[in-house]
Parts: C-alpha cells; sequence; structure tokens
C-alpha cells in the first residue's frame, strides 16, 4: 500500500513539472493528495509491529521529528 501510494504521487509530481495549465495543475495536486490518507493509514498501522509495544514512544517520535525535519528542509529549498 505505501509502495504504491508512493508511487502515484511520484507519477503526479513528475507530471507537475511539465507547463500546463492551471485547472490542469490543480487536478493533479488533488489526485496527489488522495494517495496520502491510505499511505498514512498503512504507515501507522506497521509501526506498531516494526518497533513493539516496549520501542512505540520512540518510533512515534522519530516519526515525528523526521516529518518536522522534512518539512522544514521542504519550506527551506522551496521558499
Amino acid at each position: 500500500m505505501m509502495i504504491g501510494a508512493d508511487l502515484l504521487r511520484m507519477s503526479v509530481f513528475a507530471l507537475i513539472a511539465f507547463p500546463l495549465p492551471t485547472w490542469a495543475l490543480l487536478v493533479l495536486a488533488f489526485a496527489s493528495a488522495l494517495a496520502t490518507p491510505p499511505f498514512e493509514a498503512a504507515r501507522v498501522a506497521v509501526t506498531p509491529e516494526a518497533a513493539g509495544d516496549e520501542r512505540m514512544p520512540d518510533a512515534i517520535a522519530l516519526t515525528n521529528i523526521t516529518f518536522q525535519v522534512a518539512q522544514v528542509i521542504g519550506f527551506a529549498t522551496a521558499g
């Protein structure tokens, strides 16, 4: 599920790189956003199995830190 969602988002973002009309960019942005909920649901479902009960707080913290660092880097490079 996670790989399929990432592949879908990757292909949509590759299309966004081309010069397209604004309406097409909005449709592609919407299509890329449709793949995020299944990815996040699968990620949350896999985390307890991958980390185990005793390391669950560490896994949640690492996930949150990784997301926040990725956002800061994304904003810094794009902005």
